[in-house]
């Protein structure tokens, strides 16, 4: 007998071995392939030589990606270890970026009925609002391919969900602390990182790839680049801001601070979550005011990591 459509309140997600409280996932997987094509005889029916197919040849490894969307969670991120799902969370601290960074797969991953490994993380983000709960975003880059596995379901009953009502952190604009009249609307947070594949002639070439589905793997994934950005919404945009993006109250540009945005993540029960920074150069910054409205500014800050 087949097996029915799977619910979505039947499939459980678990990546890392660890389960995750996740309100929508997309798994997607495909290979790479070109036409190996020649040309034949003449027909006069097209009026030109006849295309003999020859077969489709893979032109990079086996991919695949991961959307998650999932709420923030004491049990989720640990706020004294680096979580392997979440690692670049910890290297936005600048003392921590060395020691943090890896790059090694994410292994034991399940969504709904199809478990895989070799798995990166390329992006993060979440937003913070008055009164809401925290709900993250992430994506990740899969090499390999997928196994079909028996059906598992989500039974924790008690989770302590972050909640931006006790989340709350410190904005300076060059250094400069945020006064009373500056107030937030929102943060919007999230890290992006670049990963370069390498491959090698014997590993990806010999014949014996061809005996099992997955096919090579990459021999490295090696991480090239991280980005830290954040977006605030509030009622004031940085005044004076100068060539180098930042707000300029001095003779000159050079020398001055960073901006600095901390983010601190509570659960409703009070345990402390995760502390999230960026501190960089303002990017960007617009104020928008409509009739029936309040004047809304927009700044974005960003942080080279790596």
């Amino acid at each position: 007998m087949a097996r029915p459509f799977l619910r979505f309140e039947d499939g459980k997600i678990t990546l890392n071995n660890k389960d995750l409280m996740v309100n929508s996932a997309s798994l997607s997987i495909s290979p790479s392939l070109q036409v190996e094509r020649v040309y034949g005889d003449y027909d006069a029916q097209i009026a030109g030589a006849r295309t003999e197919f020859v077969n489709f040849a893979p032109t990079q490894n086996l991919q695949g990606q991961l959307n998650i969307s999932f709420y923030m969670s004491a049990d989720t991120v640990s706020p004294n270890s680096v979580n392997r799902l979440f690692e670049l969370l910890e290297v936005a601290d600048p003392g921590n970026a060395k020691s943090s960074i890896s790059e090694a797969p994410i292994n034991g991953n399940v969504v709904g009925r199809y478990s895989f490994d070799n798995m990166f993380l390329t992006s993060f983000n979440l937003k913070l609002e008055p009164f809401r709960l925290i709900v993250a975003n992430a994506s990740y880059n899969i090499y390999g391919t997928i196994n079909r596995t028996v059906d598992k379901y989500f039974t924790q009953s008690d989770v302590d969900f972050a909640h931006a009502l006790k989340s709350f952190g410190e904005v300076k604009i060059s250094n400069q602390a945020t006064d009373e009249e500056f107030e937030v609307k929102s943060l919007s947070y999230s890290i992006n990182v670049e990963r370069k594949i390498s491959n090698k002639i014997r590993e990806n070439e010999n014949t014996a790839i061809n005996t099992y589905a997955g096919g090579a793997l990459p021999h490295r994934v090696s991480v090239e680049s991280i980005t830290s950005e954040v977006n605030i919404e509030g009622n004031e945009m940085a005044e004076n801001l100068n060539p180098y993006g930042d707000q300029q109250t001095s003779s000159s540009p050079f020398g001055i601070d960073d901006s600095l945005v901390d983010i601190f993540l509570y659960s409703l029960g009070g345990e402390r979550i995760s502390r999230l920074h960026c501190a960089g150069k303002i990017q960007n910054q617009s104020m928008n005011i409509a009739e029936g409205s309040h004047a809304t500014s927009s700044i974005t800050i960003k942080q080279i990591i790596k």
